[in-house]
């Protein structure tokens, strides 16, 4: 007997052969549905132990396929602290091992293995023997200068960074240590050295210029250690205060007493006040400078009353004492 297709058949066969056609286009466009087909190289990767397993270089290694391959070894992992790199070449023949999907998308493709660790730096050795060497009553300024080391201590793993201090001998009359330090994994370290004295010293905060009069404001302090301070170099913020440099003088530098000289506060053609004083008396009159002159030279002067040259002292801003 001869089926006679209903209208309504063929709507229903044309719908299901389009739905057909869309569920295998986008199985081309999607590719395979099962777990390979996510599976991506990690950027970076951060291990613990001394060894690289498949998980530390790949994701989504969850399809129970490959969940027994997740924790095999493939090589050794770098130092403590320190990376390695695979490229893609490498990792793209790690990936054909195990029969997995990825591919590089380039030459540049590459994994970082870190291995983890936990660095107690020699700055952090040095800040501790010196907290403990103030816990002995070395209360002055000081650095301190080793005689082996210290190097960077570097812990696999994360471990806890503090030090103790198992022994600490100090000298002070010739400033030498020894100290054995431990970590809190055990191990020891052995240090000894010199404890530098350090002395502050003022220093001028931007640079100034012959003429420029330095002002407590233009100073700053800076610590250098005592066997580098030399006789010349000026110690005293008064020493500094008042003065111009007798050339230009660069910010942060020591300053020599050679450096500075009192700034001319008479100067050659100006009007001044010449100032006589003997006990009770004192008299002033008007003068003209025929010299430069700073705080305490000896300058002549004109003396505008009289019209006589006579010389005196610079004890102020256009002031002349004399005899």
């Amino acid at each position: 007997m001869t089926h006679v297709i209903s209208k309504k058949e063929t709507v229903l066969r044309l719908v299901v052969l389009a739905l057909s056609a869309s569920i295998g286009l986008l199985f081309v466009l999607l590719g395979p549905t099962n777990a390979y087909a996510a599976v991506t190289a990690k950027h970076l990767s951060i291990v613990e132990d001394d060894k690289i397993r498949l998980e530390d270089v790949f994701d989504n290694l969850d399809n129970k396929d490959f969940r027994r391959d997740a924790g095999r070894v493939i090589g050794n992992a770098p130092k403590p602290g320190d990376d390695l790199i695979i490229n893609a070449r490498t990792l793209s023949r790690i990936s054909s091992a195990f029969g997995l999907s990825w591919r590089p998308d380039s030459v540049m493709d590459q994994v970082v293995i870190r291995r983890e660790a936990t660095v107690i730096t020699h700055q952090e050795i040095s800040d501790h023997i010196k907290n403990a060497l103030a816990d002995k009553g070395l209360t002055d300024s000081f650095s301190l200068l080793f005689y082996n080391g210290p190097q960077d201590i570097v812990l696999p793993g994360k471990k806890d960074p503090a030090l103790t201090t198992q022994a600490l001998n100090f000298d002070a009359n010739k400033d030498v240590f020894e100290a054995v330090v431990t970590t809190s994994t055990g191990e020891k370290l052995t240090l000894s050295g010199k404890v530098e004295r350090m002395i502050r010293i003022p220093v001028l905060k931007d640079t100034l210029r012959k003429e420029d009069i330095i002002s407590a404001y233009d100073i700053e302090w800076i610590e250098m250690r005592a066997r580098d301070i030399h006789k010349d170099l000026i110690i005293d913020a008064d020493d500094l205060t008042g003065m111009t440099p007798r050339s230009m003088l660069m910010a942060g530098k020591p300053v020599r007493t050679t450096d500075v000289m009192p700034p001319k506060i008479v100067n050659r053609g100006e009007q001044v006040t010449i100032l006589f004083e003997h006990g009770a008396l004192s008299l002033t009159s008007k003068g003209k400078a025929l010299q430069h002159g700073a705080k305490g030279d000896i300058v002549r002067v004109l003396n505008l009353s009289s019209n006589k040259m006579i010389e005196g002292f610079v004890v102020a801003e256009r002031t002349v004492q004399v005899q």
